[in-house]
């Protein structure tokens, strides 16, 4: 009797790089030594950033390097110079009066009076340390207000994500981004944009920021989007009769973490077709025409 053992290393191992990595490590490695040692093997998670779409430039065959770089580099954030470490390229703008700047804001506390005279400190919100820069769009002197706008187009083929994992897998897309405006009568919005070749939008979502003079970060998540996914457009759009900070934007595809669907309903176009009187008779009296001729 033939079973997976049997089977040749290369075969185990291609098999294992469908399974969920987490799945690899907490059971997969625990069921004998043989999947101990495939498991542990530098070519099995080599293969694993490739079907997740990552391809590092300059790596070695290490074990930890790849296990590593499947686990942390693998979920990447999609959005190129998120910050403005880079000024202002990747990014399409509406003026000329977008800069990249280091004004981020020191942590801040807010005074709460309550009841008493009893006075709290709370910290006010702002971006992670890691993010040093941001991205500053500065009204003119002259003007009441002025619309201020940048976005990015995101290929999903060119960062490797595949038609097939789009379409059957549709993994969840997370969205984020930090914005500080000025103005309270406009919040500024981010606007993001799942779109097919020919740029037809299958699903857009818009999150608003209605506080001024402070961070606030903005958080959305694609959990349910048609199939044909494959550009991700990502905007920022607001009036300020000061200036607009924005930084820290990022989209996240894991294509790992999915969410279980449910068969579609069956639709007139894929239910069977009902027989009809001339096929349910055409069996018996073919058998009773052969009948007669070889009687």
């Amino acid at each position: 009797m033939v079973t997976i053992e049997d089977l040749p290393e290369i075969v185990l191992v291609e098999i294992l790089s469908w399974v969920p990595r987490k799945e690899l490590i907490l059971n997969c490695r625990l069921v004998c030594s043989c999947w101990r040692d495939l498991v542990d093997l530098p070519f099995l998670w080599k293969r694993k950033c490739q079907r997740m779409g990552f391809y590092p430039e300059t790596s070695s065959d290490t074990f930890q390097d790849w296990r590593t770089l499947c686990f942390l580099k693998c979920i990447r954030n999609l959005v190129k110079n998120p910050c403005g470490e880079e000024g202002l390229y990747f990014w399409y703008l509406d003026w000329n009066r977008w800069t990249a700047s280091l004004e981020i804001m020191p942590t801040e506390r807010i005074q709460l009076e309550r009841l008493y005279n009893y006075k709290c400190c709370i910290p006010m919100p702002r971006p992670p340390q890691d993010i040093q820069r941001c991205f500053i769009f500065t009204c003119q002197k002259s003007c009441s207000s002025e619309y201020a706008y940048k976005g990015q187009h995101i290929c999903l083929r060119e960062k490797g994500y595949s038609d097939r994992l789009m379409d059957e897998f549709r993994p969840i897309i997370r969205v984020k981004a930090w914005h500080f405006p000025t103005c309270p009568s406009f919040p500024c919005r981010l606007v993001v944009r799942l779109m097919s070749d020919d740029f037809e939008i299958l699903q857009e979502c818009c999150k608003e920021n209605d506080m001024f003079n402070c961070w606030r970060e903005l958080l959305h998540t694609f959990d349910d989007y048609p199939p044909g996914v494959r550009i991700i457009m990502v905007e920022h759009e607001g009036y300020t009769w000061n200036y607009l900070k924005i930084t820290g934007t990022s989209i996240i595809l894991d294509p790992e973490e999915t969410v279980p669907r449910e068969p579609q309903a069956p639709t007139p176009l894929n239910l069977p077709k009902k027989p009809s009187f001339f096929s349910c008779i055409s069996s018996p009296l073919q058998f009773l025409k052969r009948q007669k001729n070889t009687s």
